[in-house]
């Protein structure tokens, strides 16, 4: 009897010194945050060139308009003149083709 109770109480000694102890591995909640960090800092940069080439697209997209409009202020185009192509109104102070065939 005297064997059963020494394995016992050197289990339960085994036992009690497993909880006892703090295992060895590194606290990382430090190194977990600083990563979370720079992820968050390299998102905020992302989305911050994101804006910026947005915003540089749609000064690039006003200022070709404004050339667009300074270049015919009228703002009539081909496909509002029904797409004949004329700009101006076509000149017919001289009839062309009636002095060509002798009328």
């Amino acid at each position: 009897m005297g064997g059963e109770i020494a394995l016992i109480s050197s289990a339960i000694g085994l036992i009690g010194g497993m909880t006892s102890q703090k295992p060895n591995v590194p606290d990382q909640s430090a190194a977990l945050a600083a990563q979370r960090q720079a992820q968050e800092e390299e998102q905020r940069k992302r989305e911050a060139d994101e804006r910026k080439r947005d915003r540089e697209k749609i000064t690039e997209a006003r200022s070709i308009e404004k050339k667009r409009l300074a270049a015919n202020p009228e703002g009539s185009t081909t496909l509002s003149n029904g797409g004949a192509g004329l700009l101006d109104e076509p000149e017919i102070a001289e009839p062309r083709l009636k002095t060509k065939f002798g009328e």
